[in-house]
């Protein structure tokens, strides 16, 4: 019983605690699903809010969510396209955010950017992965926390309207590492595309020598193990393994992950004759925030032409304006 009830009150603090995200004040742990921490199931949705308005409406498309990743308790978010049709199954979109623990976590200019994604005919699920923001579990940076990207597959079975056969992933910056992770772990997506994305852990260490304590902070035991830990985490020296069509674009400028990274990944996919395509925008930062508009538009091309009807089915997923 004890353990039921700490489940119980971690669910509803982290709900309570989503912050902007969530509405509704506190939330109590009789809102959550009958028989919601008996047991474990990859992906089972413990318990959900509505998103608070992100402009001046509030968006009935979007769900804050609690759901079951290796028995830990882990925060998302769903958003929808509305109204939905009924009986329709959308395509989708695994987002896998950057950053680590509560840093770069998703707030509401990352909703209002995937909001735009669910406007276009997709069911859109991210993670906030573990141990953040008052989450259990720790986040490894590409360890045990993948499982929070993998988990998502099941809860978008569960929750219903999504068309399984057709799904993608997009990720920016850390989230490219997770990303690829996912797919060398057999994620059962379409293609891929990958904003600013990490795929050479060493090298970005050389760059940017921060990085080497914070790794050392959430990967165990990588004062022992760091050049192992550090090459399991790099797509770059696995990249034969990467099997599906992956869209990369990087900012010529990036300060943080420099746009080696993507070419260097690029190359080594071509190497293994795997399907890339690589765009560098010049002059442009982490963010590709002086071409969000053709960043986007590339991204959803991308996605819509491996799409398992050649993008029509997602043309005709997408809801007719309110």
């Amino acid at each position: 019983m004890g353990g039921l009830v700490s489940r119980l009150l971690v669910c509803a603090g982290l709900l309570a605690g989503a912050g902007i995200a969530c509405s509704g004040g506190r939330v109590e742990p009789d809102r959550l699903s009958p028989g919601a921490v008996a047991g474990t199931r990859p992906g089972h949705r413990l318990g959900s809010t509505p998103c608070r308005k992100l402009e001046e409406v509030v968006d009935p498309g979007c769900e804050a969510v609690l759901y079951d990743s290796g028995g830990l308790i882990v925060q998302g978010f769903v958003l929808r396209p509305w109204p939905p049709e009924k009986g329709r199954r959308y395509p989708a979109i695994i987002f896998n955010r950057g950053g680590n623990e509560a840093f770069g976590r998703i707030d509401e200019a990352d909703l209002r950017f995937l909001r735009g994604l669910a406007r276009e005919g997709f069911v859109v699920l991210a993670s906030q992965y573990r141990g953040g923001d008052g989450a259990p579990g720790l986040d490894e940076f590409g360890g045990a926390d993948v499982e929070d990207v993998r988990s998502l597959f099941p809860l978008a079975h569960e929750i219903g309207g999504v068309d399984l056969d057709n799904v993608f992933m997009l990720g920016f910056s850390r989230g490219g590492m997770m990303t690829y992770l996912a797919i060398r772990d057999g994620a059962p997506i379409r293609a891929a595309a990958v904003v600013g994305g990490v795929s050479d852990l060493s090298a970005l260490a050389a760059y940017r020598p921060e990085f080497l304590r914070i790794w050392g902070r959430l990967m165990p035991d990588f004062d022992a193990k760091s050049r192992a830990l550090m090459r399991e985490r790099s797509a770059v020296l696995w990249a034969d393994r990467l099997d599906k069509p992956l869209l990369l674009l990087h900012g010529g400028a990036d300060r943080r992950v420099p746009a080696d990274q993507s070419r260097a990944l690029a190359a080594a996919l071509r190497r293994a004759g795997r399907p890339v395509e690589l765009d560098v925008f010049p002059g442009d930062d982490h963010m590709l925030s002086a071409h969000t508009a053709a960043r986007d538009a590339r991204i959803l091309d991308w996605f819509r032409g491996h799409s398992a009807t050649d993008g029509r089915a997602i043309e005709a997923a997408r809801p007719s304006a309110p």
